[in-house]
């Protein structure tokens, strides 16, 4: 007899572990898709390598050597070195600070934006002020981004990646405002919402305190595929001369100053091309592993 009265409490004490762990919850459902833990252990390593660069590399960052300039991969330069005797492998690793940096930066500024301007358009569905603000969102969106991305860095003078995080992030926020103001048109019709505009709350404290909160996890799922886009962006700008300003180090800019040696030194452009590559997959990776943990209709 106790031990039957023991089994309801222990399936209370385990719903109640399972209730209060949400983030465990959804590190289970992750942590099923394989690709998107390889996406994560390679984001991970790849911000640890960005941190300890200073201790992974041997010489400075802009060490210019001629007497080994375009020497191949060797067992003192694991991945060559360019046409200024620079080691391919350290600029690099420096290079994943300035690419990263401008990723999440730009990413961030695209979700601040994109956000904001969703939650208002969506709240205010139908209206004037919607259609308006849906209007030059789809202007912008219609641009191409490159071709945009040149038109404002040639208008805007170049300070440095600062700039750059800034014309990148501006530029590629209509994509989130779509999804979050699709999402606002449902939320807004809910009794929660509803019941904040009977108490008499204004429409800035129900958008931001009672309605955005339900769309946080879209806008994440979206932030982390932003990061890569906004390394392409930021490889993109480098290679056509517009990215970071010499010397600071970026894959955009490696690609760009070995693009004429891509006969006699691949290397140089070569590495880091697959550094791009395995960077932006890697978070695309992550995003998708992490929408499906995240998404409530794919829970068992």
């Amino acid at each position: 007899m106790a031990s039957m009265q023991a089994t309801p409490a222990a399936g209370q004490l385990q719903s109640g572990v399972s209730d209060a762990s949400p983030l465990l919850s959804v590190w289970r459902r992750f942590r099923r898709s394989g690709t998107a833990v390889v996406g994560l252990a390679f984001l991970l390593l790849l911000v640890l390598m960005a941190v300890l660069a200073p201790l992974l590399t041997r010489e400075k960052v802009d060490f210019i050597d001629l007497a080994n300039k375009n020497q191949a991969p060797s067992a003192q330069h694991w991945m060559g070195t360019d046409q200024y005797g620079r080691d391919v492998r350290d600029r690099i690793i420096w290079g994943s600070r300035t690419s990263l940096a401008i990723g999440f930066t730009a990413a961030g500024v695209a979700v601040l934006i994109g956000s904001a301007w969703g939650a208002v358009a969506g709240y205010y569905g139908g209206t004037w002020i919607d259609i308006s603000m849906m209007r030059f969102a789809e202007a912008i969106d219609l641009i191409p981004l490159l071709f945009l991305l040149l038109v404002v860095a040639a208008l805007v003078p170049r300070t440095g990646i600062l700039t750059e995080m800034f014309i990148i992030g501006a530029t590629s926020w209509p994509g989130l405002a779509f999804l979050v103001r699709g999402q606002f048109l449902s939320l807004r019709e809910m009794d929660y919402a509803q019941a904040s505009r009977a108490v008499g709350a204004k429409d800035f404290r129900i958008i931001f305190r009672h309605i955005l909160p339900n769309v946080v996890a879209i806008i994440i799922v979206s932030a982390t595929l932003r990061v890569g886009n906004a390394i392409l962006a930021d490889a993109a700008l480098g290679y056509l001369g517009y990215g970071a300003p010499p010397p600071t180090p970026s894959w955009g800019d490696a690609i760009s100053v070995g693009r004429a040696f891509l006969i006699t030194a691949p290397w140089v452009s070569t590495w880091p091309g697959v550094f791009i590559t395995l960077t932006v997959l890697a978070f695309n990776f992550f995003g998708d592993g992490l929408r499906d943990a995240l998404d409530p209709r794919l829970r068992r």
